[in-house]
């Protein structure tokens, strides 16, 4: 019996031990150290093949441990984690008893598009981006991009075409994902047939790159346009002609594909629309330097472009001719070209009337005349990008020739004189971005060269009032030149992705190094005049710069604090005596702090503090006087301008894109000081001297905005409302006088774009402003306008259309006499051939046959009305053809 034992023992260990040998234990946990919600209710799957049957299945507990047991001779097998609140993970492991630890990671469950509201809801979202149908806003009359862009919700579009969002103009405007037009949308927007388009997208807080979109926060949008088709020719071509002597014509093929995009504007036109608008650079991010091209040292009299439609009043040859590039020579590198020639020329009648408002009394002068100017532009761009994941590289060279000459014929009280002025500006730059990847973080490195030169001249017969009064020549001319050369250079080199305290930081260092020059000099006829009308001066800049910052960003809260420390030497010297005029050195700090907080997926806040401090250049600083024009001499003979700007802001957005519902409000306040002042001198004789004084000073400001869209997709109807309020407090001089100013400006907004199916639509649309000047022991002065108008559009089929519309410009004023207003009635009919893209169109403008437009500014003690002649009553005839 004992034999008979030990031989069933043994076999049964033996069986036993056979058996244990297919079984695997597997057995472990789930980890993430911030976020333990996501531990409980994780599906562990065991399988044979990757995507294959199910040879074990278990969920997570509490604290995420698992086990499994499997019966399988398979060498290896697969492990698969998966819930809706984690990332997937998918394993191969051996088939052997063992414990794992799992770190997962958070995950979105995205949800493809939601589309609710009623029948339809024509936008939709997905994650940061909203996405407009445009065949639900397009009407039968739409001819290109903006004219249903305008009646998007949520989206602005400014008089001279910005595209704003959220109360802030985008940061990139993008066609199938590609930034092909660097800012000058306009190329776009208003030659692309909108036949063409599939939808408008909106990114929000988009970080354009891609190095940095997990690293740093972005809070601006930009707009990305999906096309219908791929790999598609398009575009649009007319051409038109009528009464009196009207003539314009144009072609704007456009090219899309994969690897190459291409927008080519070619037009010629006196109809009154200035071509040269479609190349301005909207974007936030231009690379030309705004600050040095507002450097207008003379001021040709007569026309203002401010107020008013331009095509009412301006009597032109336009001429643009623009060719704009992308090529993809990867997918992420990229070569741009850009070259622009515009000639703009144009004229017209005016009359001024400028009020100056003393302490003494009222002073009135009367300036009437024929004004003409003629504007040409040259610019070439080459921009190489390369943007991935883990590389980046920008270098972009542009080269721009701006040409400008302007003739007055005038009479100012009763004396007859003629004014002309040459403005040719050449300037250079180049602006060069990398970032390198390095263990730490990213090194960003920037460089920007920047080389202007302005070579301005102004003429007039008889000579300035400015010398009149001290020279015996009354007949003649007078003549002045100017020489400004501007060279600037600024490298920079910042550390990102560092971590400090748990939160994402950066350190910065650069140097910039500005050398200016200014000549200028003054004649009466032959004769040179002295030093007091002349300038010879050199201005050396050297600034040194480090930053850091810290970034804290969460689901909900993006923070950023920025601390930078400047130390600026300017040096101002005068080439005639070989002396220093000043010299500044000086520590500033100017720090920043942002903070955006989402409320919920609608409603957001942010936040933003900051401190600038500015200080002057060479248009700020020269003790010879400078003649502005035939009436106004300035001399800026003061210390070097120093402003320091405090501004704190907080806006609020909100939105519902299933109900089609957008709301934004912003409040800001700011406080500038500054140690020089202008002064303002006005004689009897129409002289105004203006002088720059060593004054320590201050400014506060309060400005509020808000606004909402709703679009109702039953009826197919936008409505918008918007309110503006700024004030403004400030010191200003005028003749011995030194008075506090009190500046209001209110305007208002309505508009309903009706555009449901039907054979009746319409638009319309009210705008109104309040001005208010008051300075106590002076003025108080106050100005209204308004202007209502009314589109009606008429569809007899799905080949014709009319539109009718009444415009009108009501204006009152208390300190002038122009309270008047002014109507227009235009029409536009539109029939387009069946089955096919060409379209014949009848436009009239003017109907009524108004020819004069006042137009009313108060702005400080100075009160102006300016009266022009508008175009005659016109009717063209048009051909028109997309493709």
């Amino acid at each position: 019996m004992s034999v008979r034992l030990v031989i069933y023992c043994f076999f049964f260990f033996y069986l036993a031990s056979f058996e244990g040998h297919g079984q695997t234990f597997v057995s472990g946990k789930i980890q993430n150290p911030t976020k333990p919600q996501l531990l409980k209710g994780v599906n562990i799957l065991l399988q044979s093949k990757k995507d294959s049957g199910i040879l074990a299945f278990a969920v997570s507990q509490e604290d995420g441990s698992f086990s499994l047991t499997i019966d399988s001779s398979l060498d290896s097998i697969w492990l698969v984690a998966k819930s809706l609140t984690i990332e997937n993970i998918e394993l191969k492991i051996s088939n052997e008893t063992q414990v794992l630890r799992l770190d997962v990671k958070e995950s979105e469950l995205e949800i493809e598009e939601f589309i609710l509201e009623g029948i339809k809801s024509p936008i939709s979202q997905k994650k940061d981006t909203l996405s407009y149908d445009i065949e639900s806003f397009k009407s039968q009359s739409d001819k290109t991009l903006i004219d249903v862009l305008q009646r998007l919700p949520g989206i602005e579009i400014n008089s001279n075409g910005t595209i704003n969002y959220k109360g802030e103009a985008i940061q990139k405007f993008y066609i199938e994902g590609l930034d092909l037009l660097e800012g000058r949308y306009n190329l776009a927007t208003q030659n692309m047939p909108v036949d063409a388009v599939k939808s408008v997208e909106v990114l929000e807080n988009h970080q354009p790159i891609k190095m940095l979109e997990e690293r740093e926060f972005s809070s601006k949008s930009s707009i990305n346009i999906r096309l219908k088709r791929k790999n598609v020719i398009l575009g649009r071509g007319y051409a038109e002609g009528g009464f009196p002597g009207i003539w314009d014509a144009k072609v704007a093929p456009m090219i899309f594909s994969n690897d190459f995009q291409s927008i080519v504007s070619l037009g010629f036109n006196n109809a009154g629309r200035l071509l040269s608008d479609e190349i301005e650079n909207l974007g936030s991010d231009s690379f030309q330097s705004k600050e040095n091209l507002q450097n207008q040292w003379f001021r040709p009299s007569g026309i203002r472009r401010d107020s008013g439609s331009g095509d009412r009043f301006i009597f032109n040859k336009s001429t643009l001719a623009s060719v704009n590039t992308i090529k993809k020579r990867s997918d992420n590198f990229h070569i741009k070209t850009a070259l622009d020639f515009s000639s703009e020329d144009f004229n017209n009648s005016y009359q001024v009337r400028k009020s100056y408002f003393l302490e003494s009394g009222r002073l009135d002068f009367l300036e009437s005349g024929f004004f003409k100017e003629k504007r040409d532009h040259f610019n070439l761009n080459v921009n190489m990008i390369k943007n991935s994941s883990v590389d980046f590289f920008s270098n972009q060279f542009g080269i721009g020739i701006f040409n400008t000459k302007s003739i007055s014929d005038l009479v100012f009280q009763s004396q007859s004189l003629d004014q002309r002025i040459k403005s040719p500006d050449f300037l250079i730059s180049n602006i060069f971005k990398k970032l390198i990847d390095i263990k730490s973080g990213i090194v960003d490195i920037n460089s920007t060269s920047f080389f202007m030169v302005q070579s301005p001249e102004l003429l007039t017969s008889p000579p300035f009032l400015g010398i009149l009064q001290d020279s015996s020549m009354q007949s003649g001319m007078s003549f002045q030149k100017v020489r400004y050369l501007l060279y600037d250079f600024n490298n920079s080199l910042t550390l990102k992705g560092l971590r400090f305290l748990n939160l994402s930081s950066s350190s910065a260092v650069g140097i910039k190094a500005r050398n200016s020059s200014l000549e200028s000099a003054s004649f009466l006829g032959d004769e040179l005049l002295g030093f007091s009308f002349q300038n010879n001066l050199t201005l050396q800049e050297v600034a040194g710069l480090t930053s850091v910052s810290f970034e804290k960003n969460t689901e909900s809260i993006k923070a950023k604090v920025i601390i930078p420390v400047k130390y600026i030497h300017y040096k101002l010297r005068d080439v005639f005596e070989n002396k220093v005029l000043d010299e500044v050195n000086q520590v500033i700090i100017e720090p920043e702090a942002f903070l955006n907080f989402d409320f919920n997926p609608s409603l957001s806040f942010r936040n933003f503090i900051s401190r600038k401090v500015s200080i002057g250049s060479l248009y700020d600083l020269y003790p010879g006087q400078i003649f502005v024009n035939y009436q106004t001499v300035q001399v800026k003979d003061a210390p070097v301008p120093l402003i320091k700007s405090n501004k704190l802001s907080f806006s609020q957005n909100f939105k519902d894109p299933l109900y089609s519902l957008f709301l934004n409000s912003s409040i800001s306040l700011g406080l500038n000081s500054r140690n020089t002042l202008m002064k303002s001198e006005v004689e009897d004789s129409g002289l105004v001297r203006l002088r720059a004084i060593a004054r320590d000073n201050i400014e506060k400001s309060f400005s509020w905005n808000g606004d909402g869209s709703k679009y109702f997709p039953t009826v197919r109807t936008t409505m918008a409302i918007g309110s503006s309020y700024n004030w403004i407090f400030r010191e200003f001089a005028i003749n011995e006088s030194f008075q506090f100013l009190n500046y209001y400006r209110w305007n208002g907004f309505l508009k309903a774009v009706y555009r449901k199916v039907g054979k009746v639509n319409f638009e319309l649309k009210y705008d109104y402003s309040s001005i208010r000047s008051i300075a106590e022991e002076s003025f108080d002065n106050s100005l209204f306008l308004s202007s209502p108008s009314i589109s009606i559009f008429v569809f007899p089929d799905d080949n014709q259309n009319l539109k009718l519309t009444f415009e009108a410009l009501a204006i009152n004023s208390i300190s002038g006499s122009s309270n008047t207003s002014v109507s227009f009635l235009d029409f536009a009919y539109n029939y387009k051939v069946p089955e096919k893209k060409i379209e014949f169109s009848v436009i009239g403008a003017n109907l009524l046959g108004q020819n004069r437009l006042t137009s009313v500014s108060n702005s400080s003690f100075i009160f102006i009305e300016e009266s022009r002649v508008l175009r005659p009553r016109q009717v063209t005839f048009r051909i028109e053809y997309s493709f």
